[in-house]
């Protein structure tokens, strides 16, 4: 049986147990509206349990002679991804070795993209810092924490942190495509990338299947841990995003939906579970990101038709699962200049568009 890697969010599953522009929105909720009228249309979370760790703590408690900023950002908002800190993707030479405290100080002169818990943007900055602060507080590296209160209490037998000396039994290699299409070996990372905590763990078919036992079974957290890890994060201005810790929070036909995925080093992997019917799947995938709301609202200026693909009323579980008035879920094609997009909209009991995303981008 193949091991397989956690892709870059997954792995932050087990870690942590649309920045929309005004103009746009309002372009994209009055269009769908008046469509639908003229058509007549209807880790940590365990650091907290022991008392070592507040959600709500500020990360300059944790982290003495951190910059101002951190001071207003809590470890919440890194697990909904709210921190405002901008994504780490192009800061590290990636042939390099770093030690922890060469991590922390890339990290702490990162900028902030918004003003904390006011905006929903994807960030892996969030999720390297939570390991680095899981390390500190337990006084051994976040994936041996990890292995003694997860993986080996759950049965996850061949779960663990990425390593290129170890022999690892069954370990699957990952390809890529060069500029020519042609497939390659994944490009070498400094063994520091394969230890941070944004994703870095080999995993098992079987482990999978473990994890989402323990998750069905409510194993290893206490009810509320789990109540917060699928609950919308609640923005500044009041609204809903619908992420939870290390979670998206969606709906399917009208049924509640809680997924994720991610990829590194030439694997892909997603994890998408319907409470409801107590089934879960896993696929190769990518991770998902925010809807492109301008994007969406320059395609709909030159719609030539939209044309209904279904609708759906959402079960009490999904509305209660996402918490964001959504009652209604609608699939649509456009036809637009730019050619063909299949879009899925949620709606409120007045009809307005309270969530959007492209099925096809």
């Amino acid at each position: 049986m193949k091991t397989w890697r956690l892709g870059t969010a997954t792995a932050a599953l087990a870690l942590s147990i649309l920045a929309a522009t005004p103009v746009a929105a309002d372009v994209i909720d009055d269009y769908v509206a008046a469509q639908l009228a003229a058509k007549q249309i209807p880790g940590i979370a365990l650091l907290v349990e022991d008392g070592r760790l507040g959600l709500d703590d500020s990360l300059a408690k944790h982290f003495p002679g951190s910059p101002t900023d951190w001071q207003r950002i809590t470890v919440r908002q890194l697990l909904t991804h709210t921190s405002g800190i901008k994504d780490n993707t192009d800061e590290f030479d990636y042939r390099k070795d770093y030690t922890d405290a060469e991590l922390l100080a890339v990290m702490q002169q990162l900028p902030l993209e918004f003003e904390p818990g006011t905006q929903w943007s994807y960030s892996n900055s969030g999720y390297l810092i939570l390991g680095l602060l899981t390390t500190q507080l337990a006084g051994k590296h976040w994936s041996e924490f990890q292995a003694e209160r997860l993986f080996a209490p759950l049965g996850m037998q061949t779960t663990r942190v990425i390593s290129e000396s170890d022999l690892v039994p069954h370990r699957a290699a990952g390809y890529e495509l060069d500029k020519n299409g042609k497939v390659v070996n994944q490009a070498w990372v400094a063994p520091t990338f394969n230890r941070c905590a944004d994703g870095a763990l080999y995993y098992s078919i079987r482990d999978l299947a473990a994890w989402e036992k323990a998750l069905e079974a409510r194993a290893f957290l206490k009810t509320e841990g789990f109540a917060s890890w699928w609950a919308p994060v609640r923005l500044a201005n009041g609204t809903n995003y619908p992420y939870g810790f290390g979670w998206f929070l969606s709906e399917q036909r009208g049924e509640a939906v809680i997924e994720h995925g991610g990829s590194w080093q030439g694997f892909r992997a997603a994890i998408t579970r319907y409470p409801e019917q107590r089934l879960a799947e896993t696929a190769s995938g990518s991770a998902r990101e925010a809807a492109d709301r301008q994007r969406t609202a320059d395609r709909l200026q030159t719609v030539r038709s939209l044309h209904v693909l279904g609708i759906d009323r959402l079960s009490p579980q999904a509305i209660a699962l996402l918490d964001d008035g959504s009652v209604r879920a609608v699939d649509a094609r456009l036809e637009t200049d730019q050619g063909l997009f299949t879009y899925g909209f949620r709606l409120d009991a007045q009809g307005r568009v309270v969530s959007f995303s492209a099925v096809t981008p």
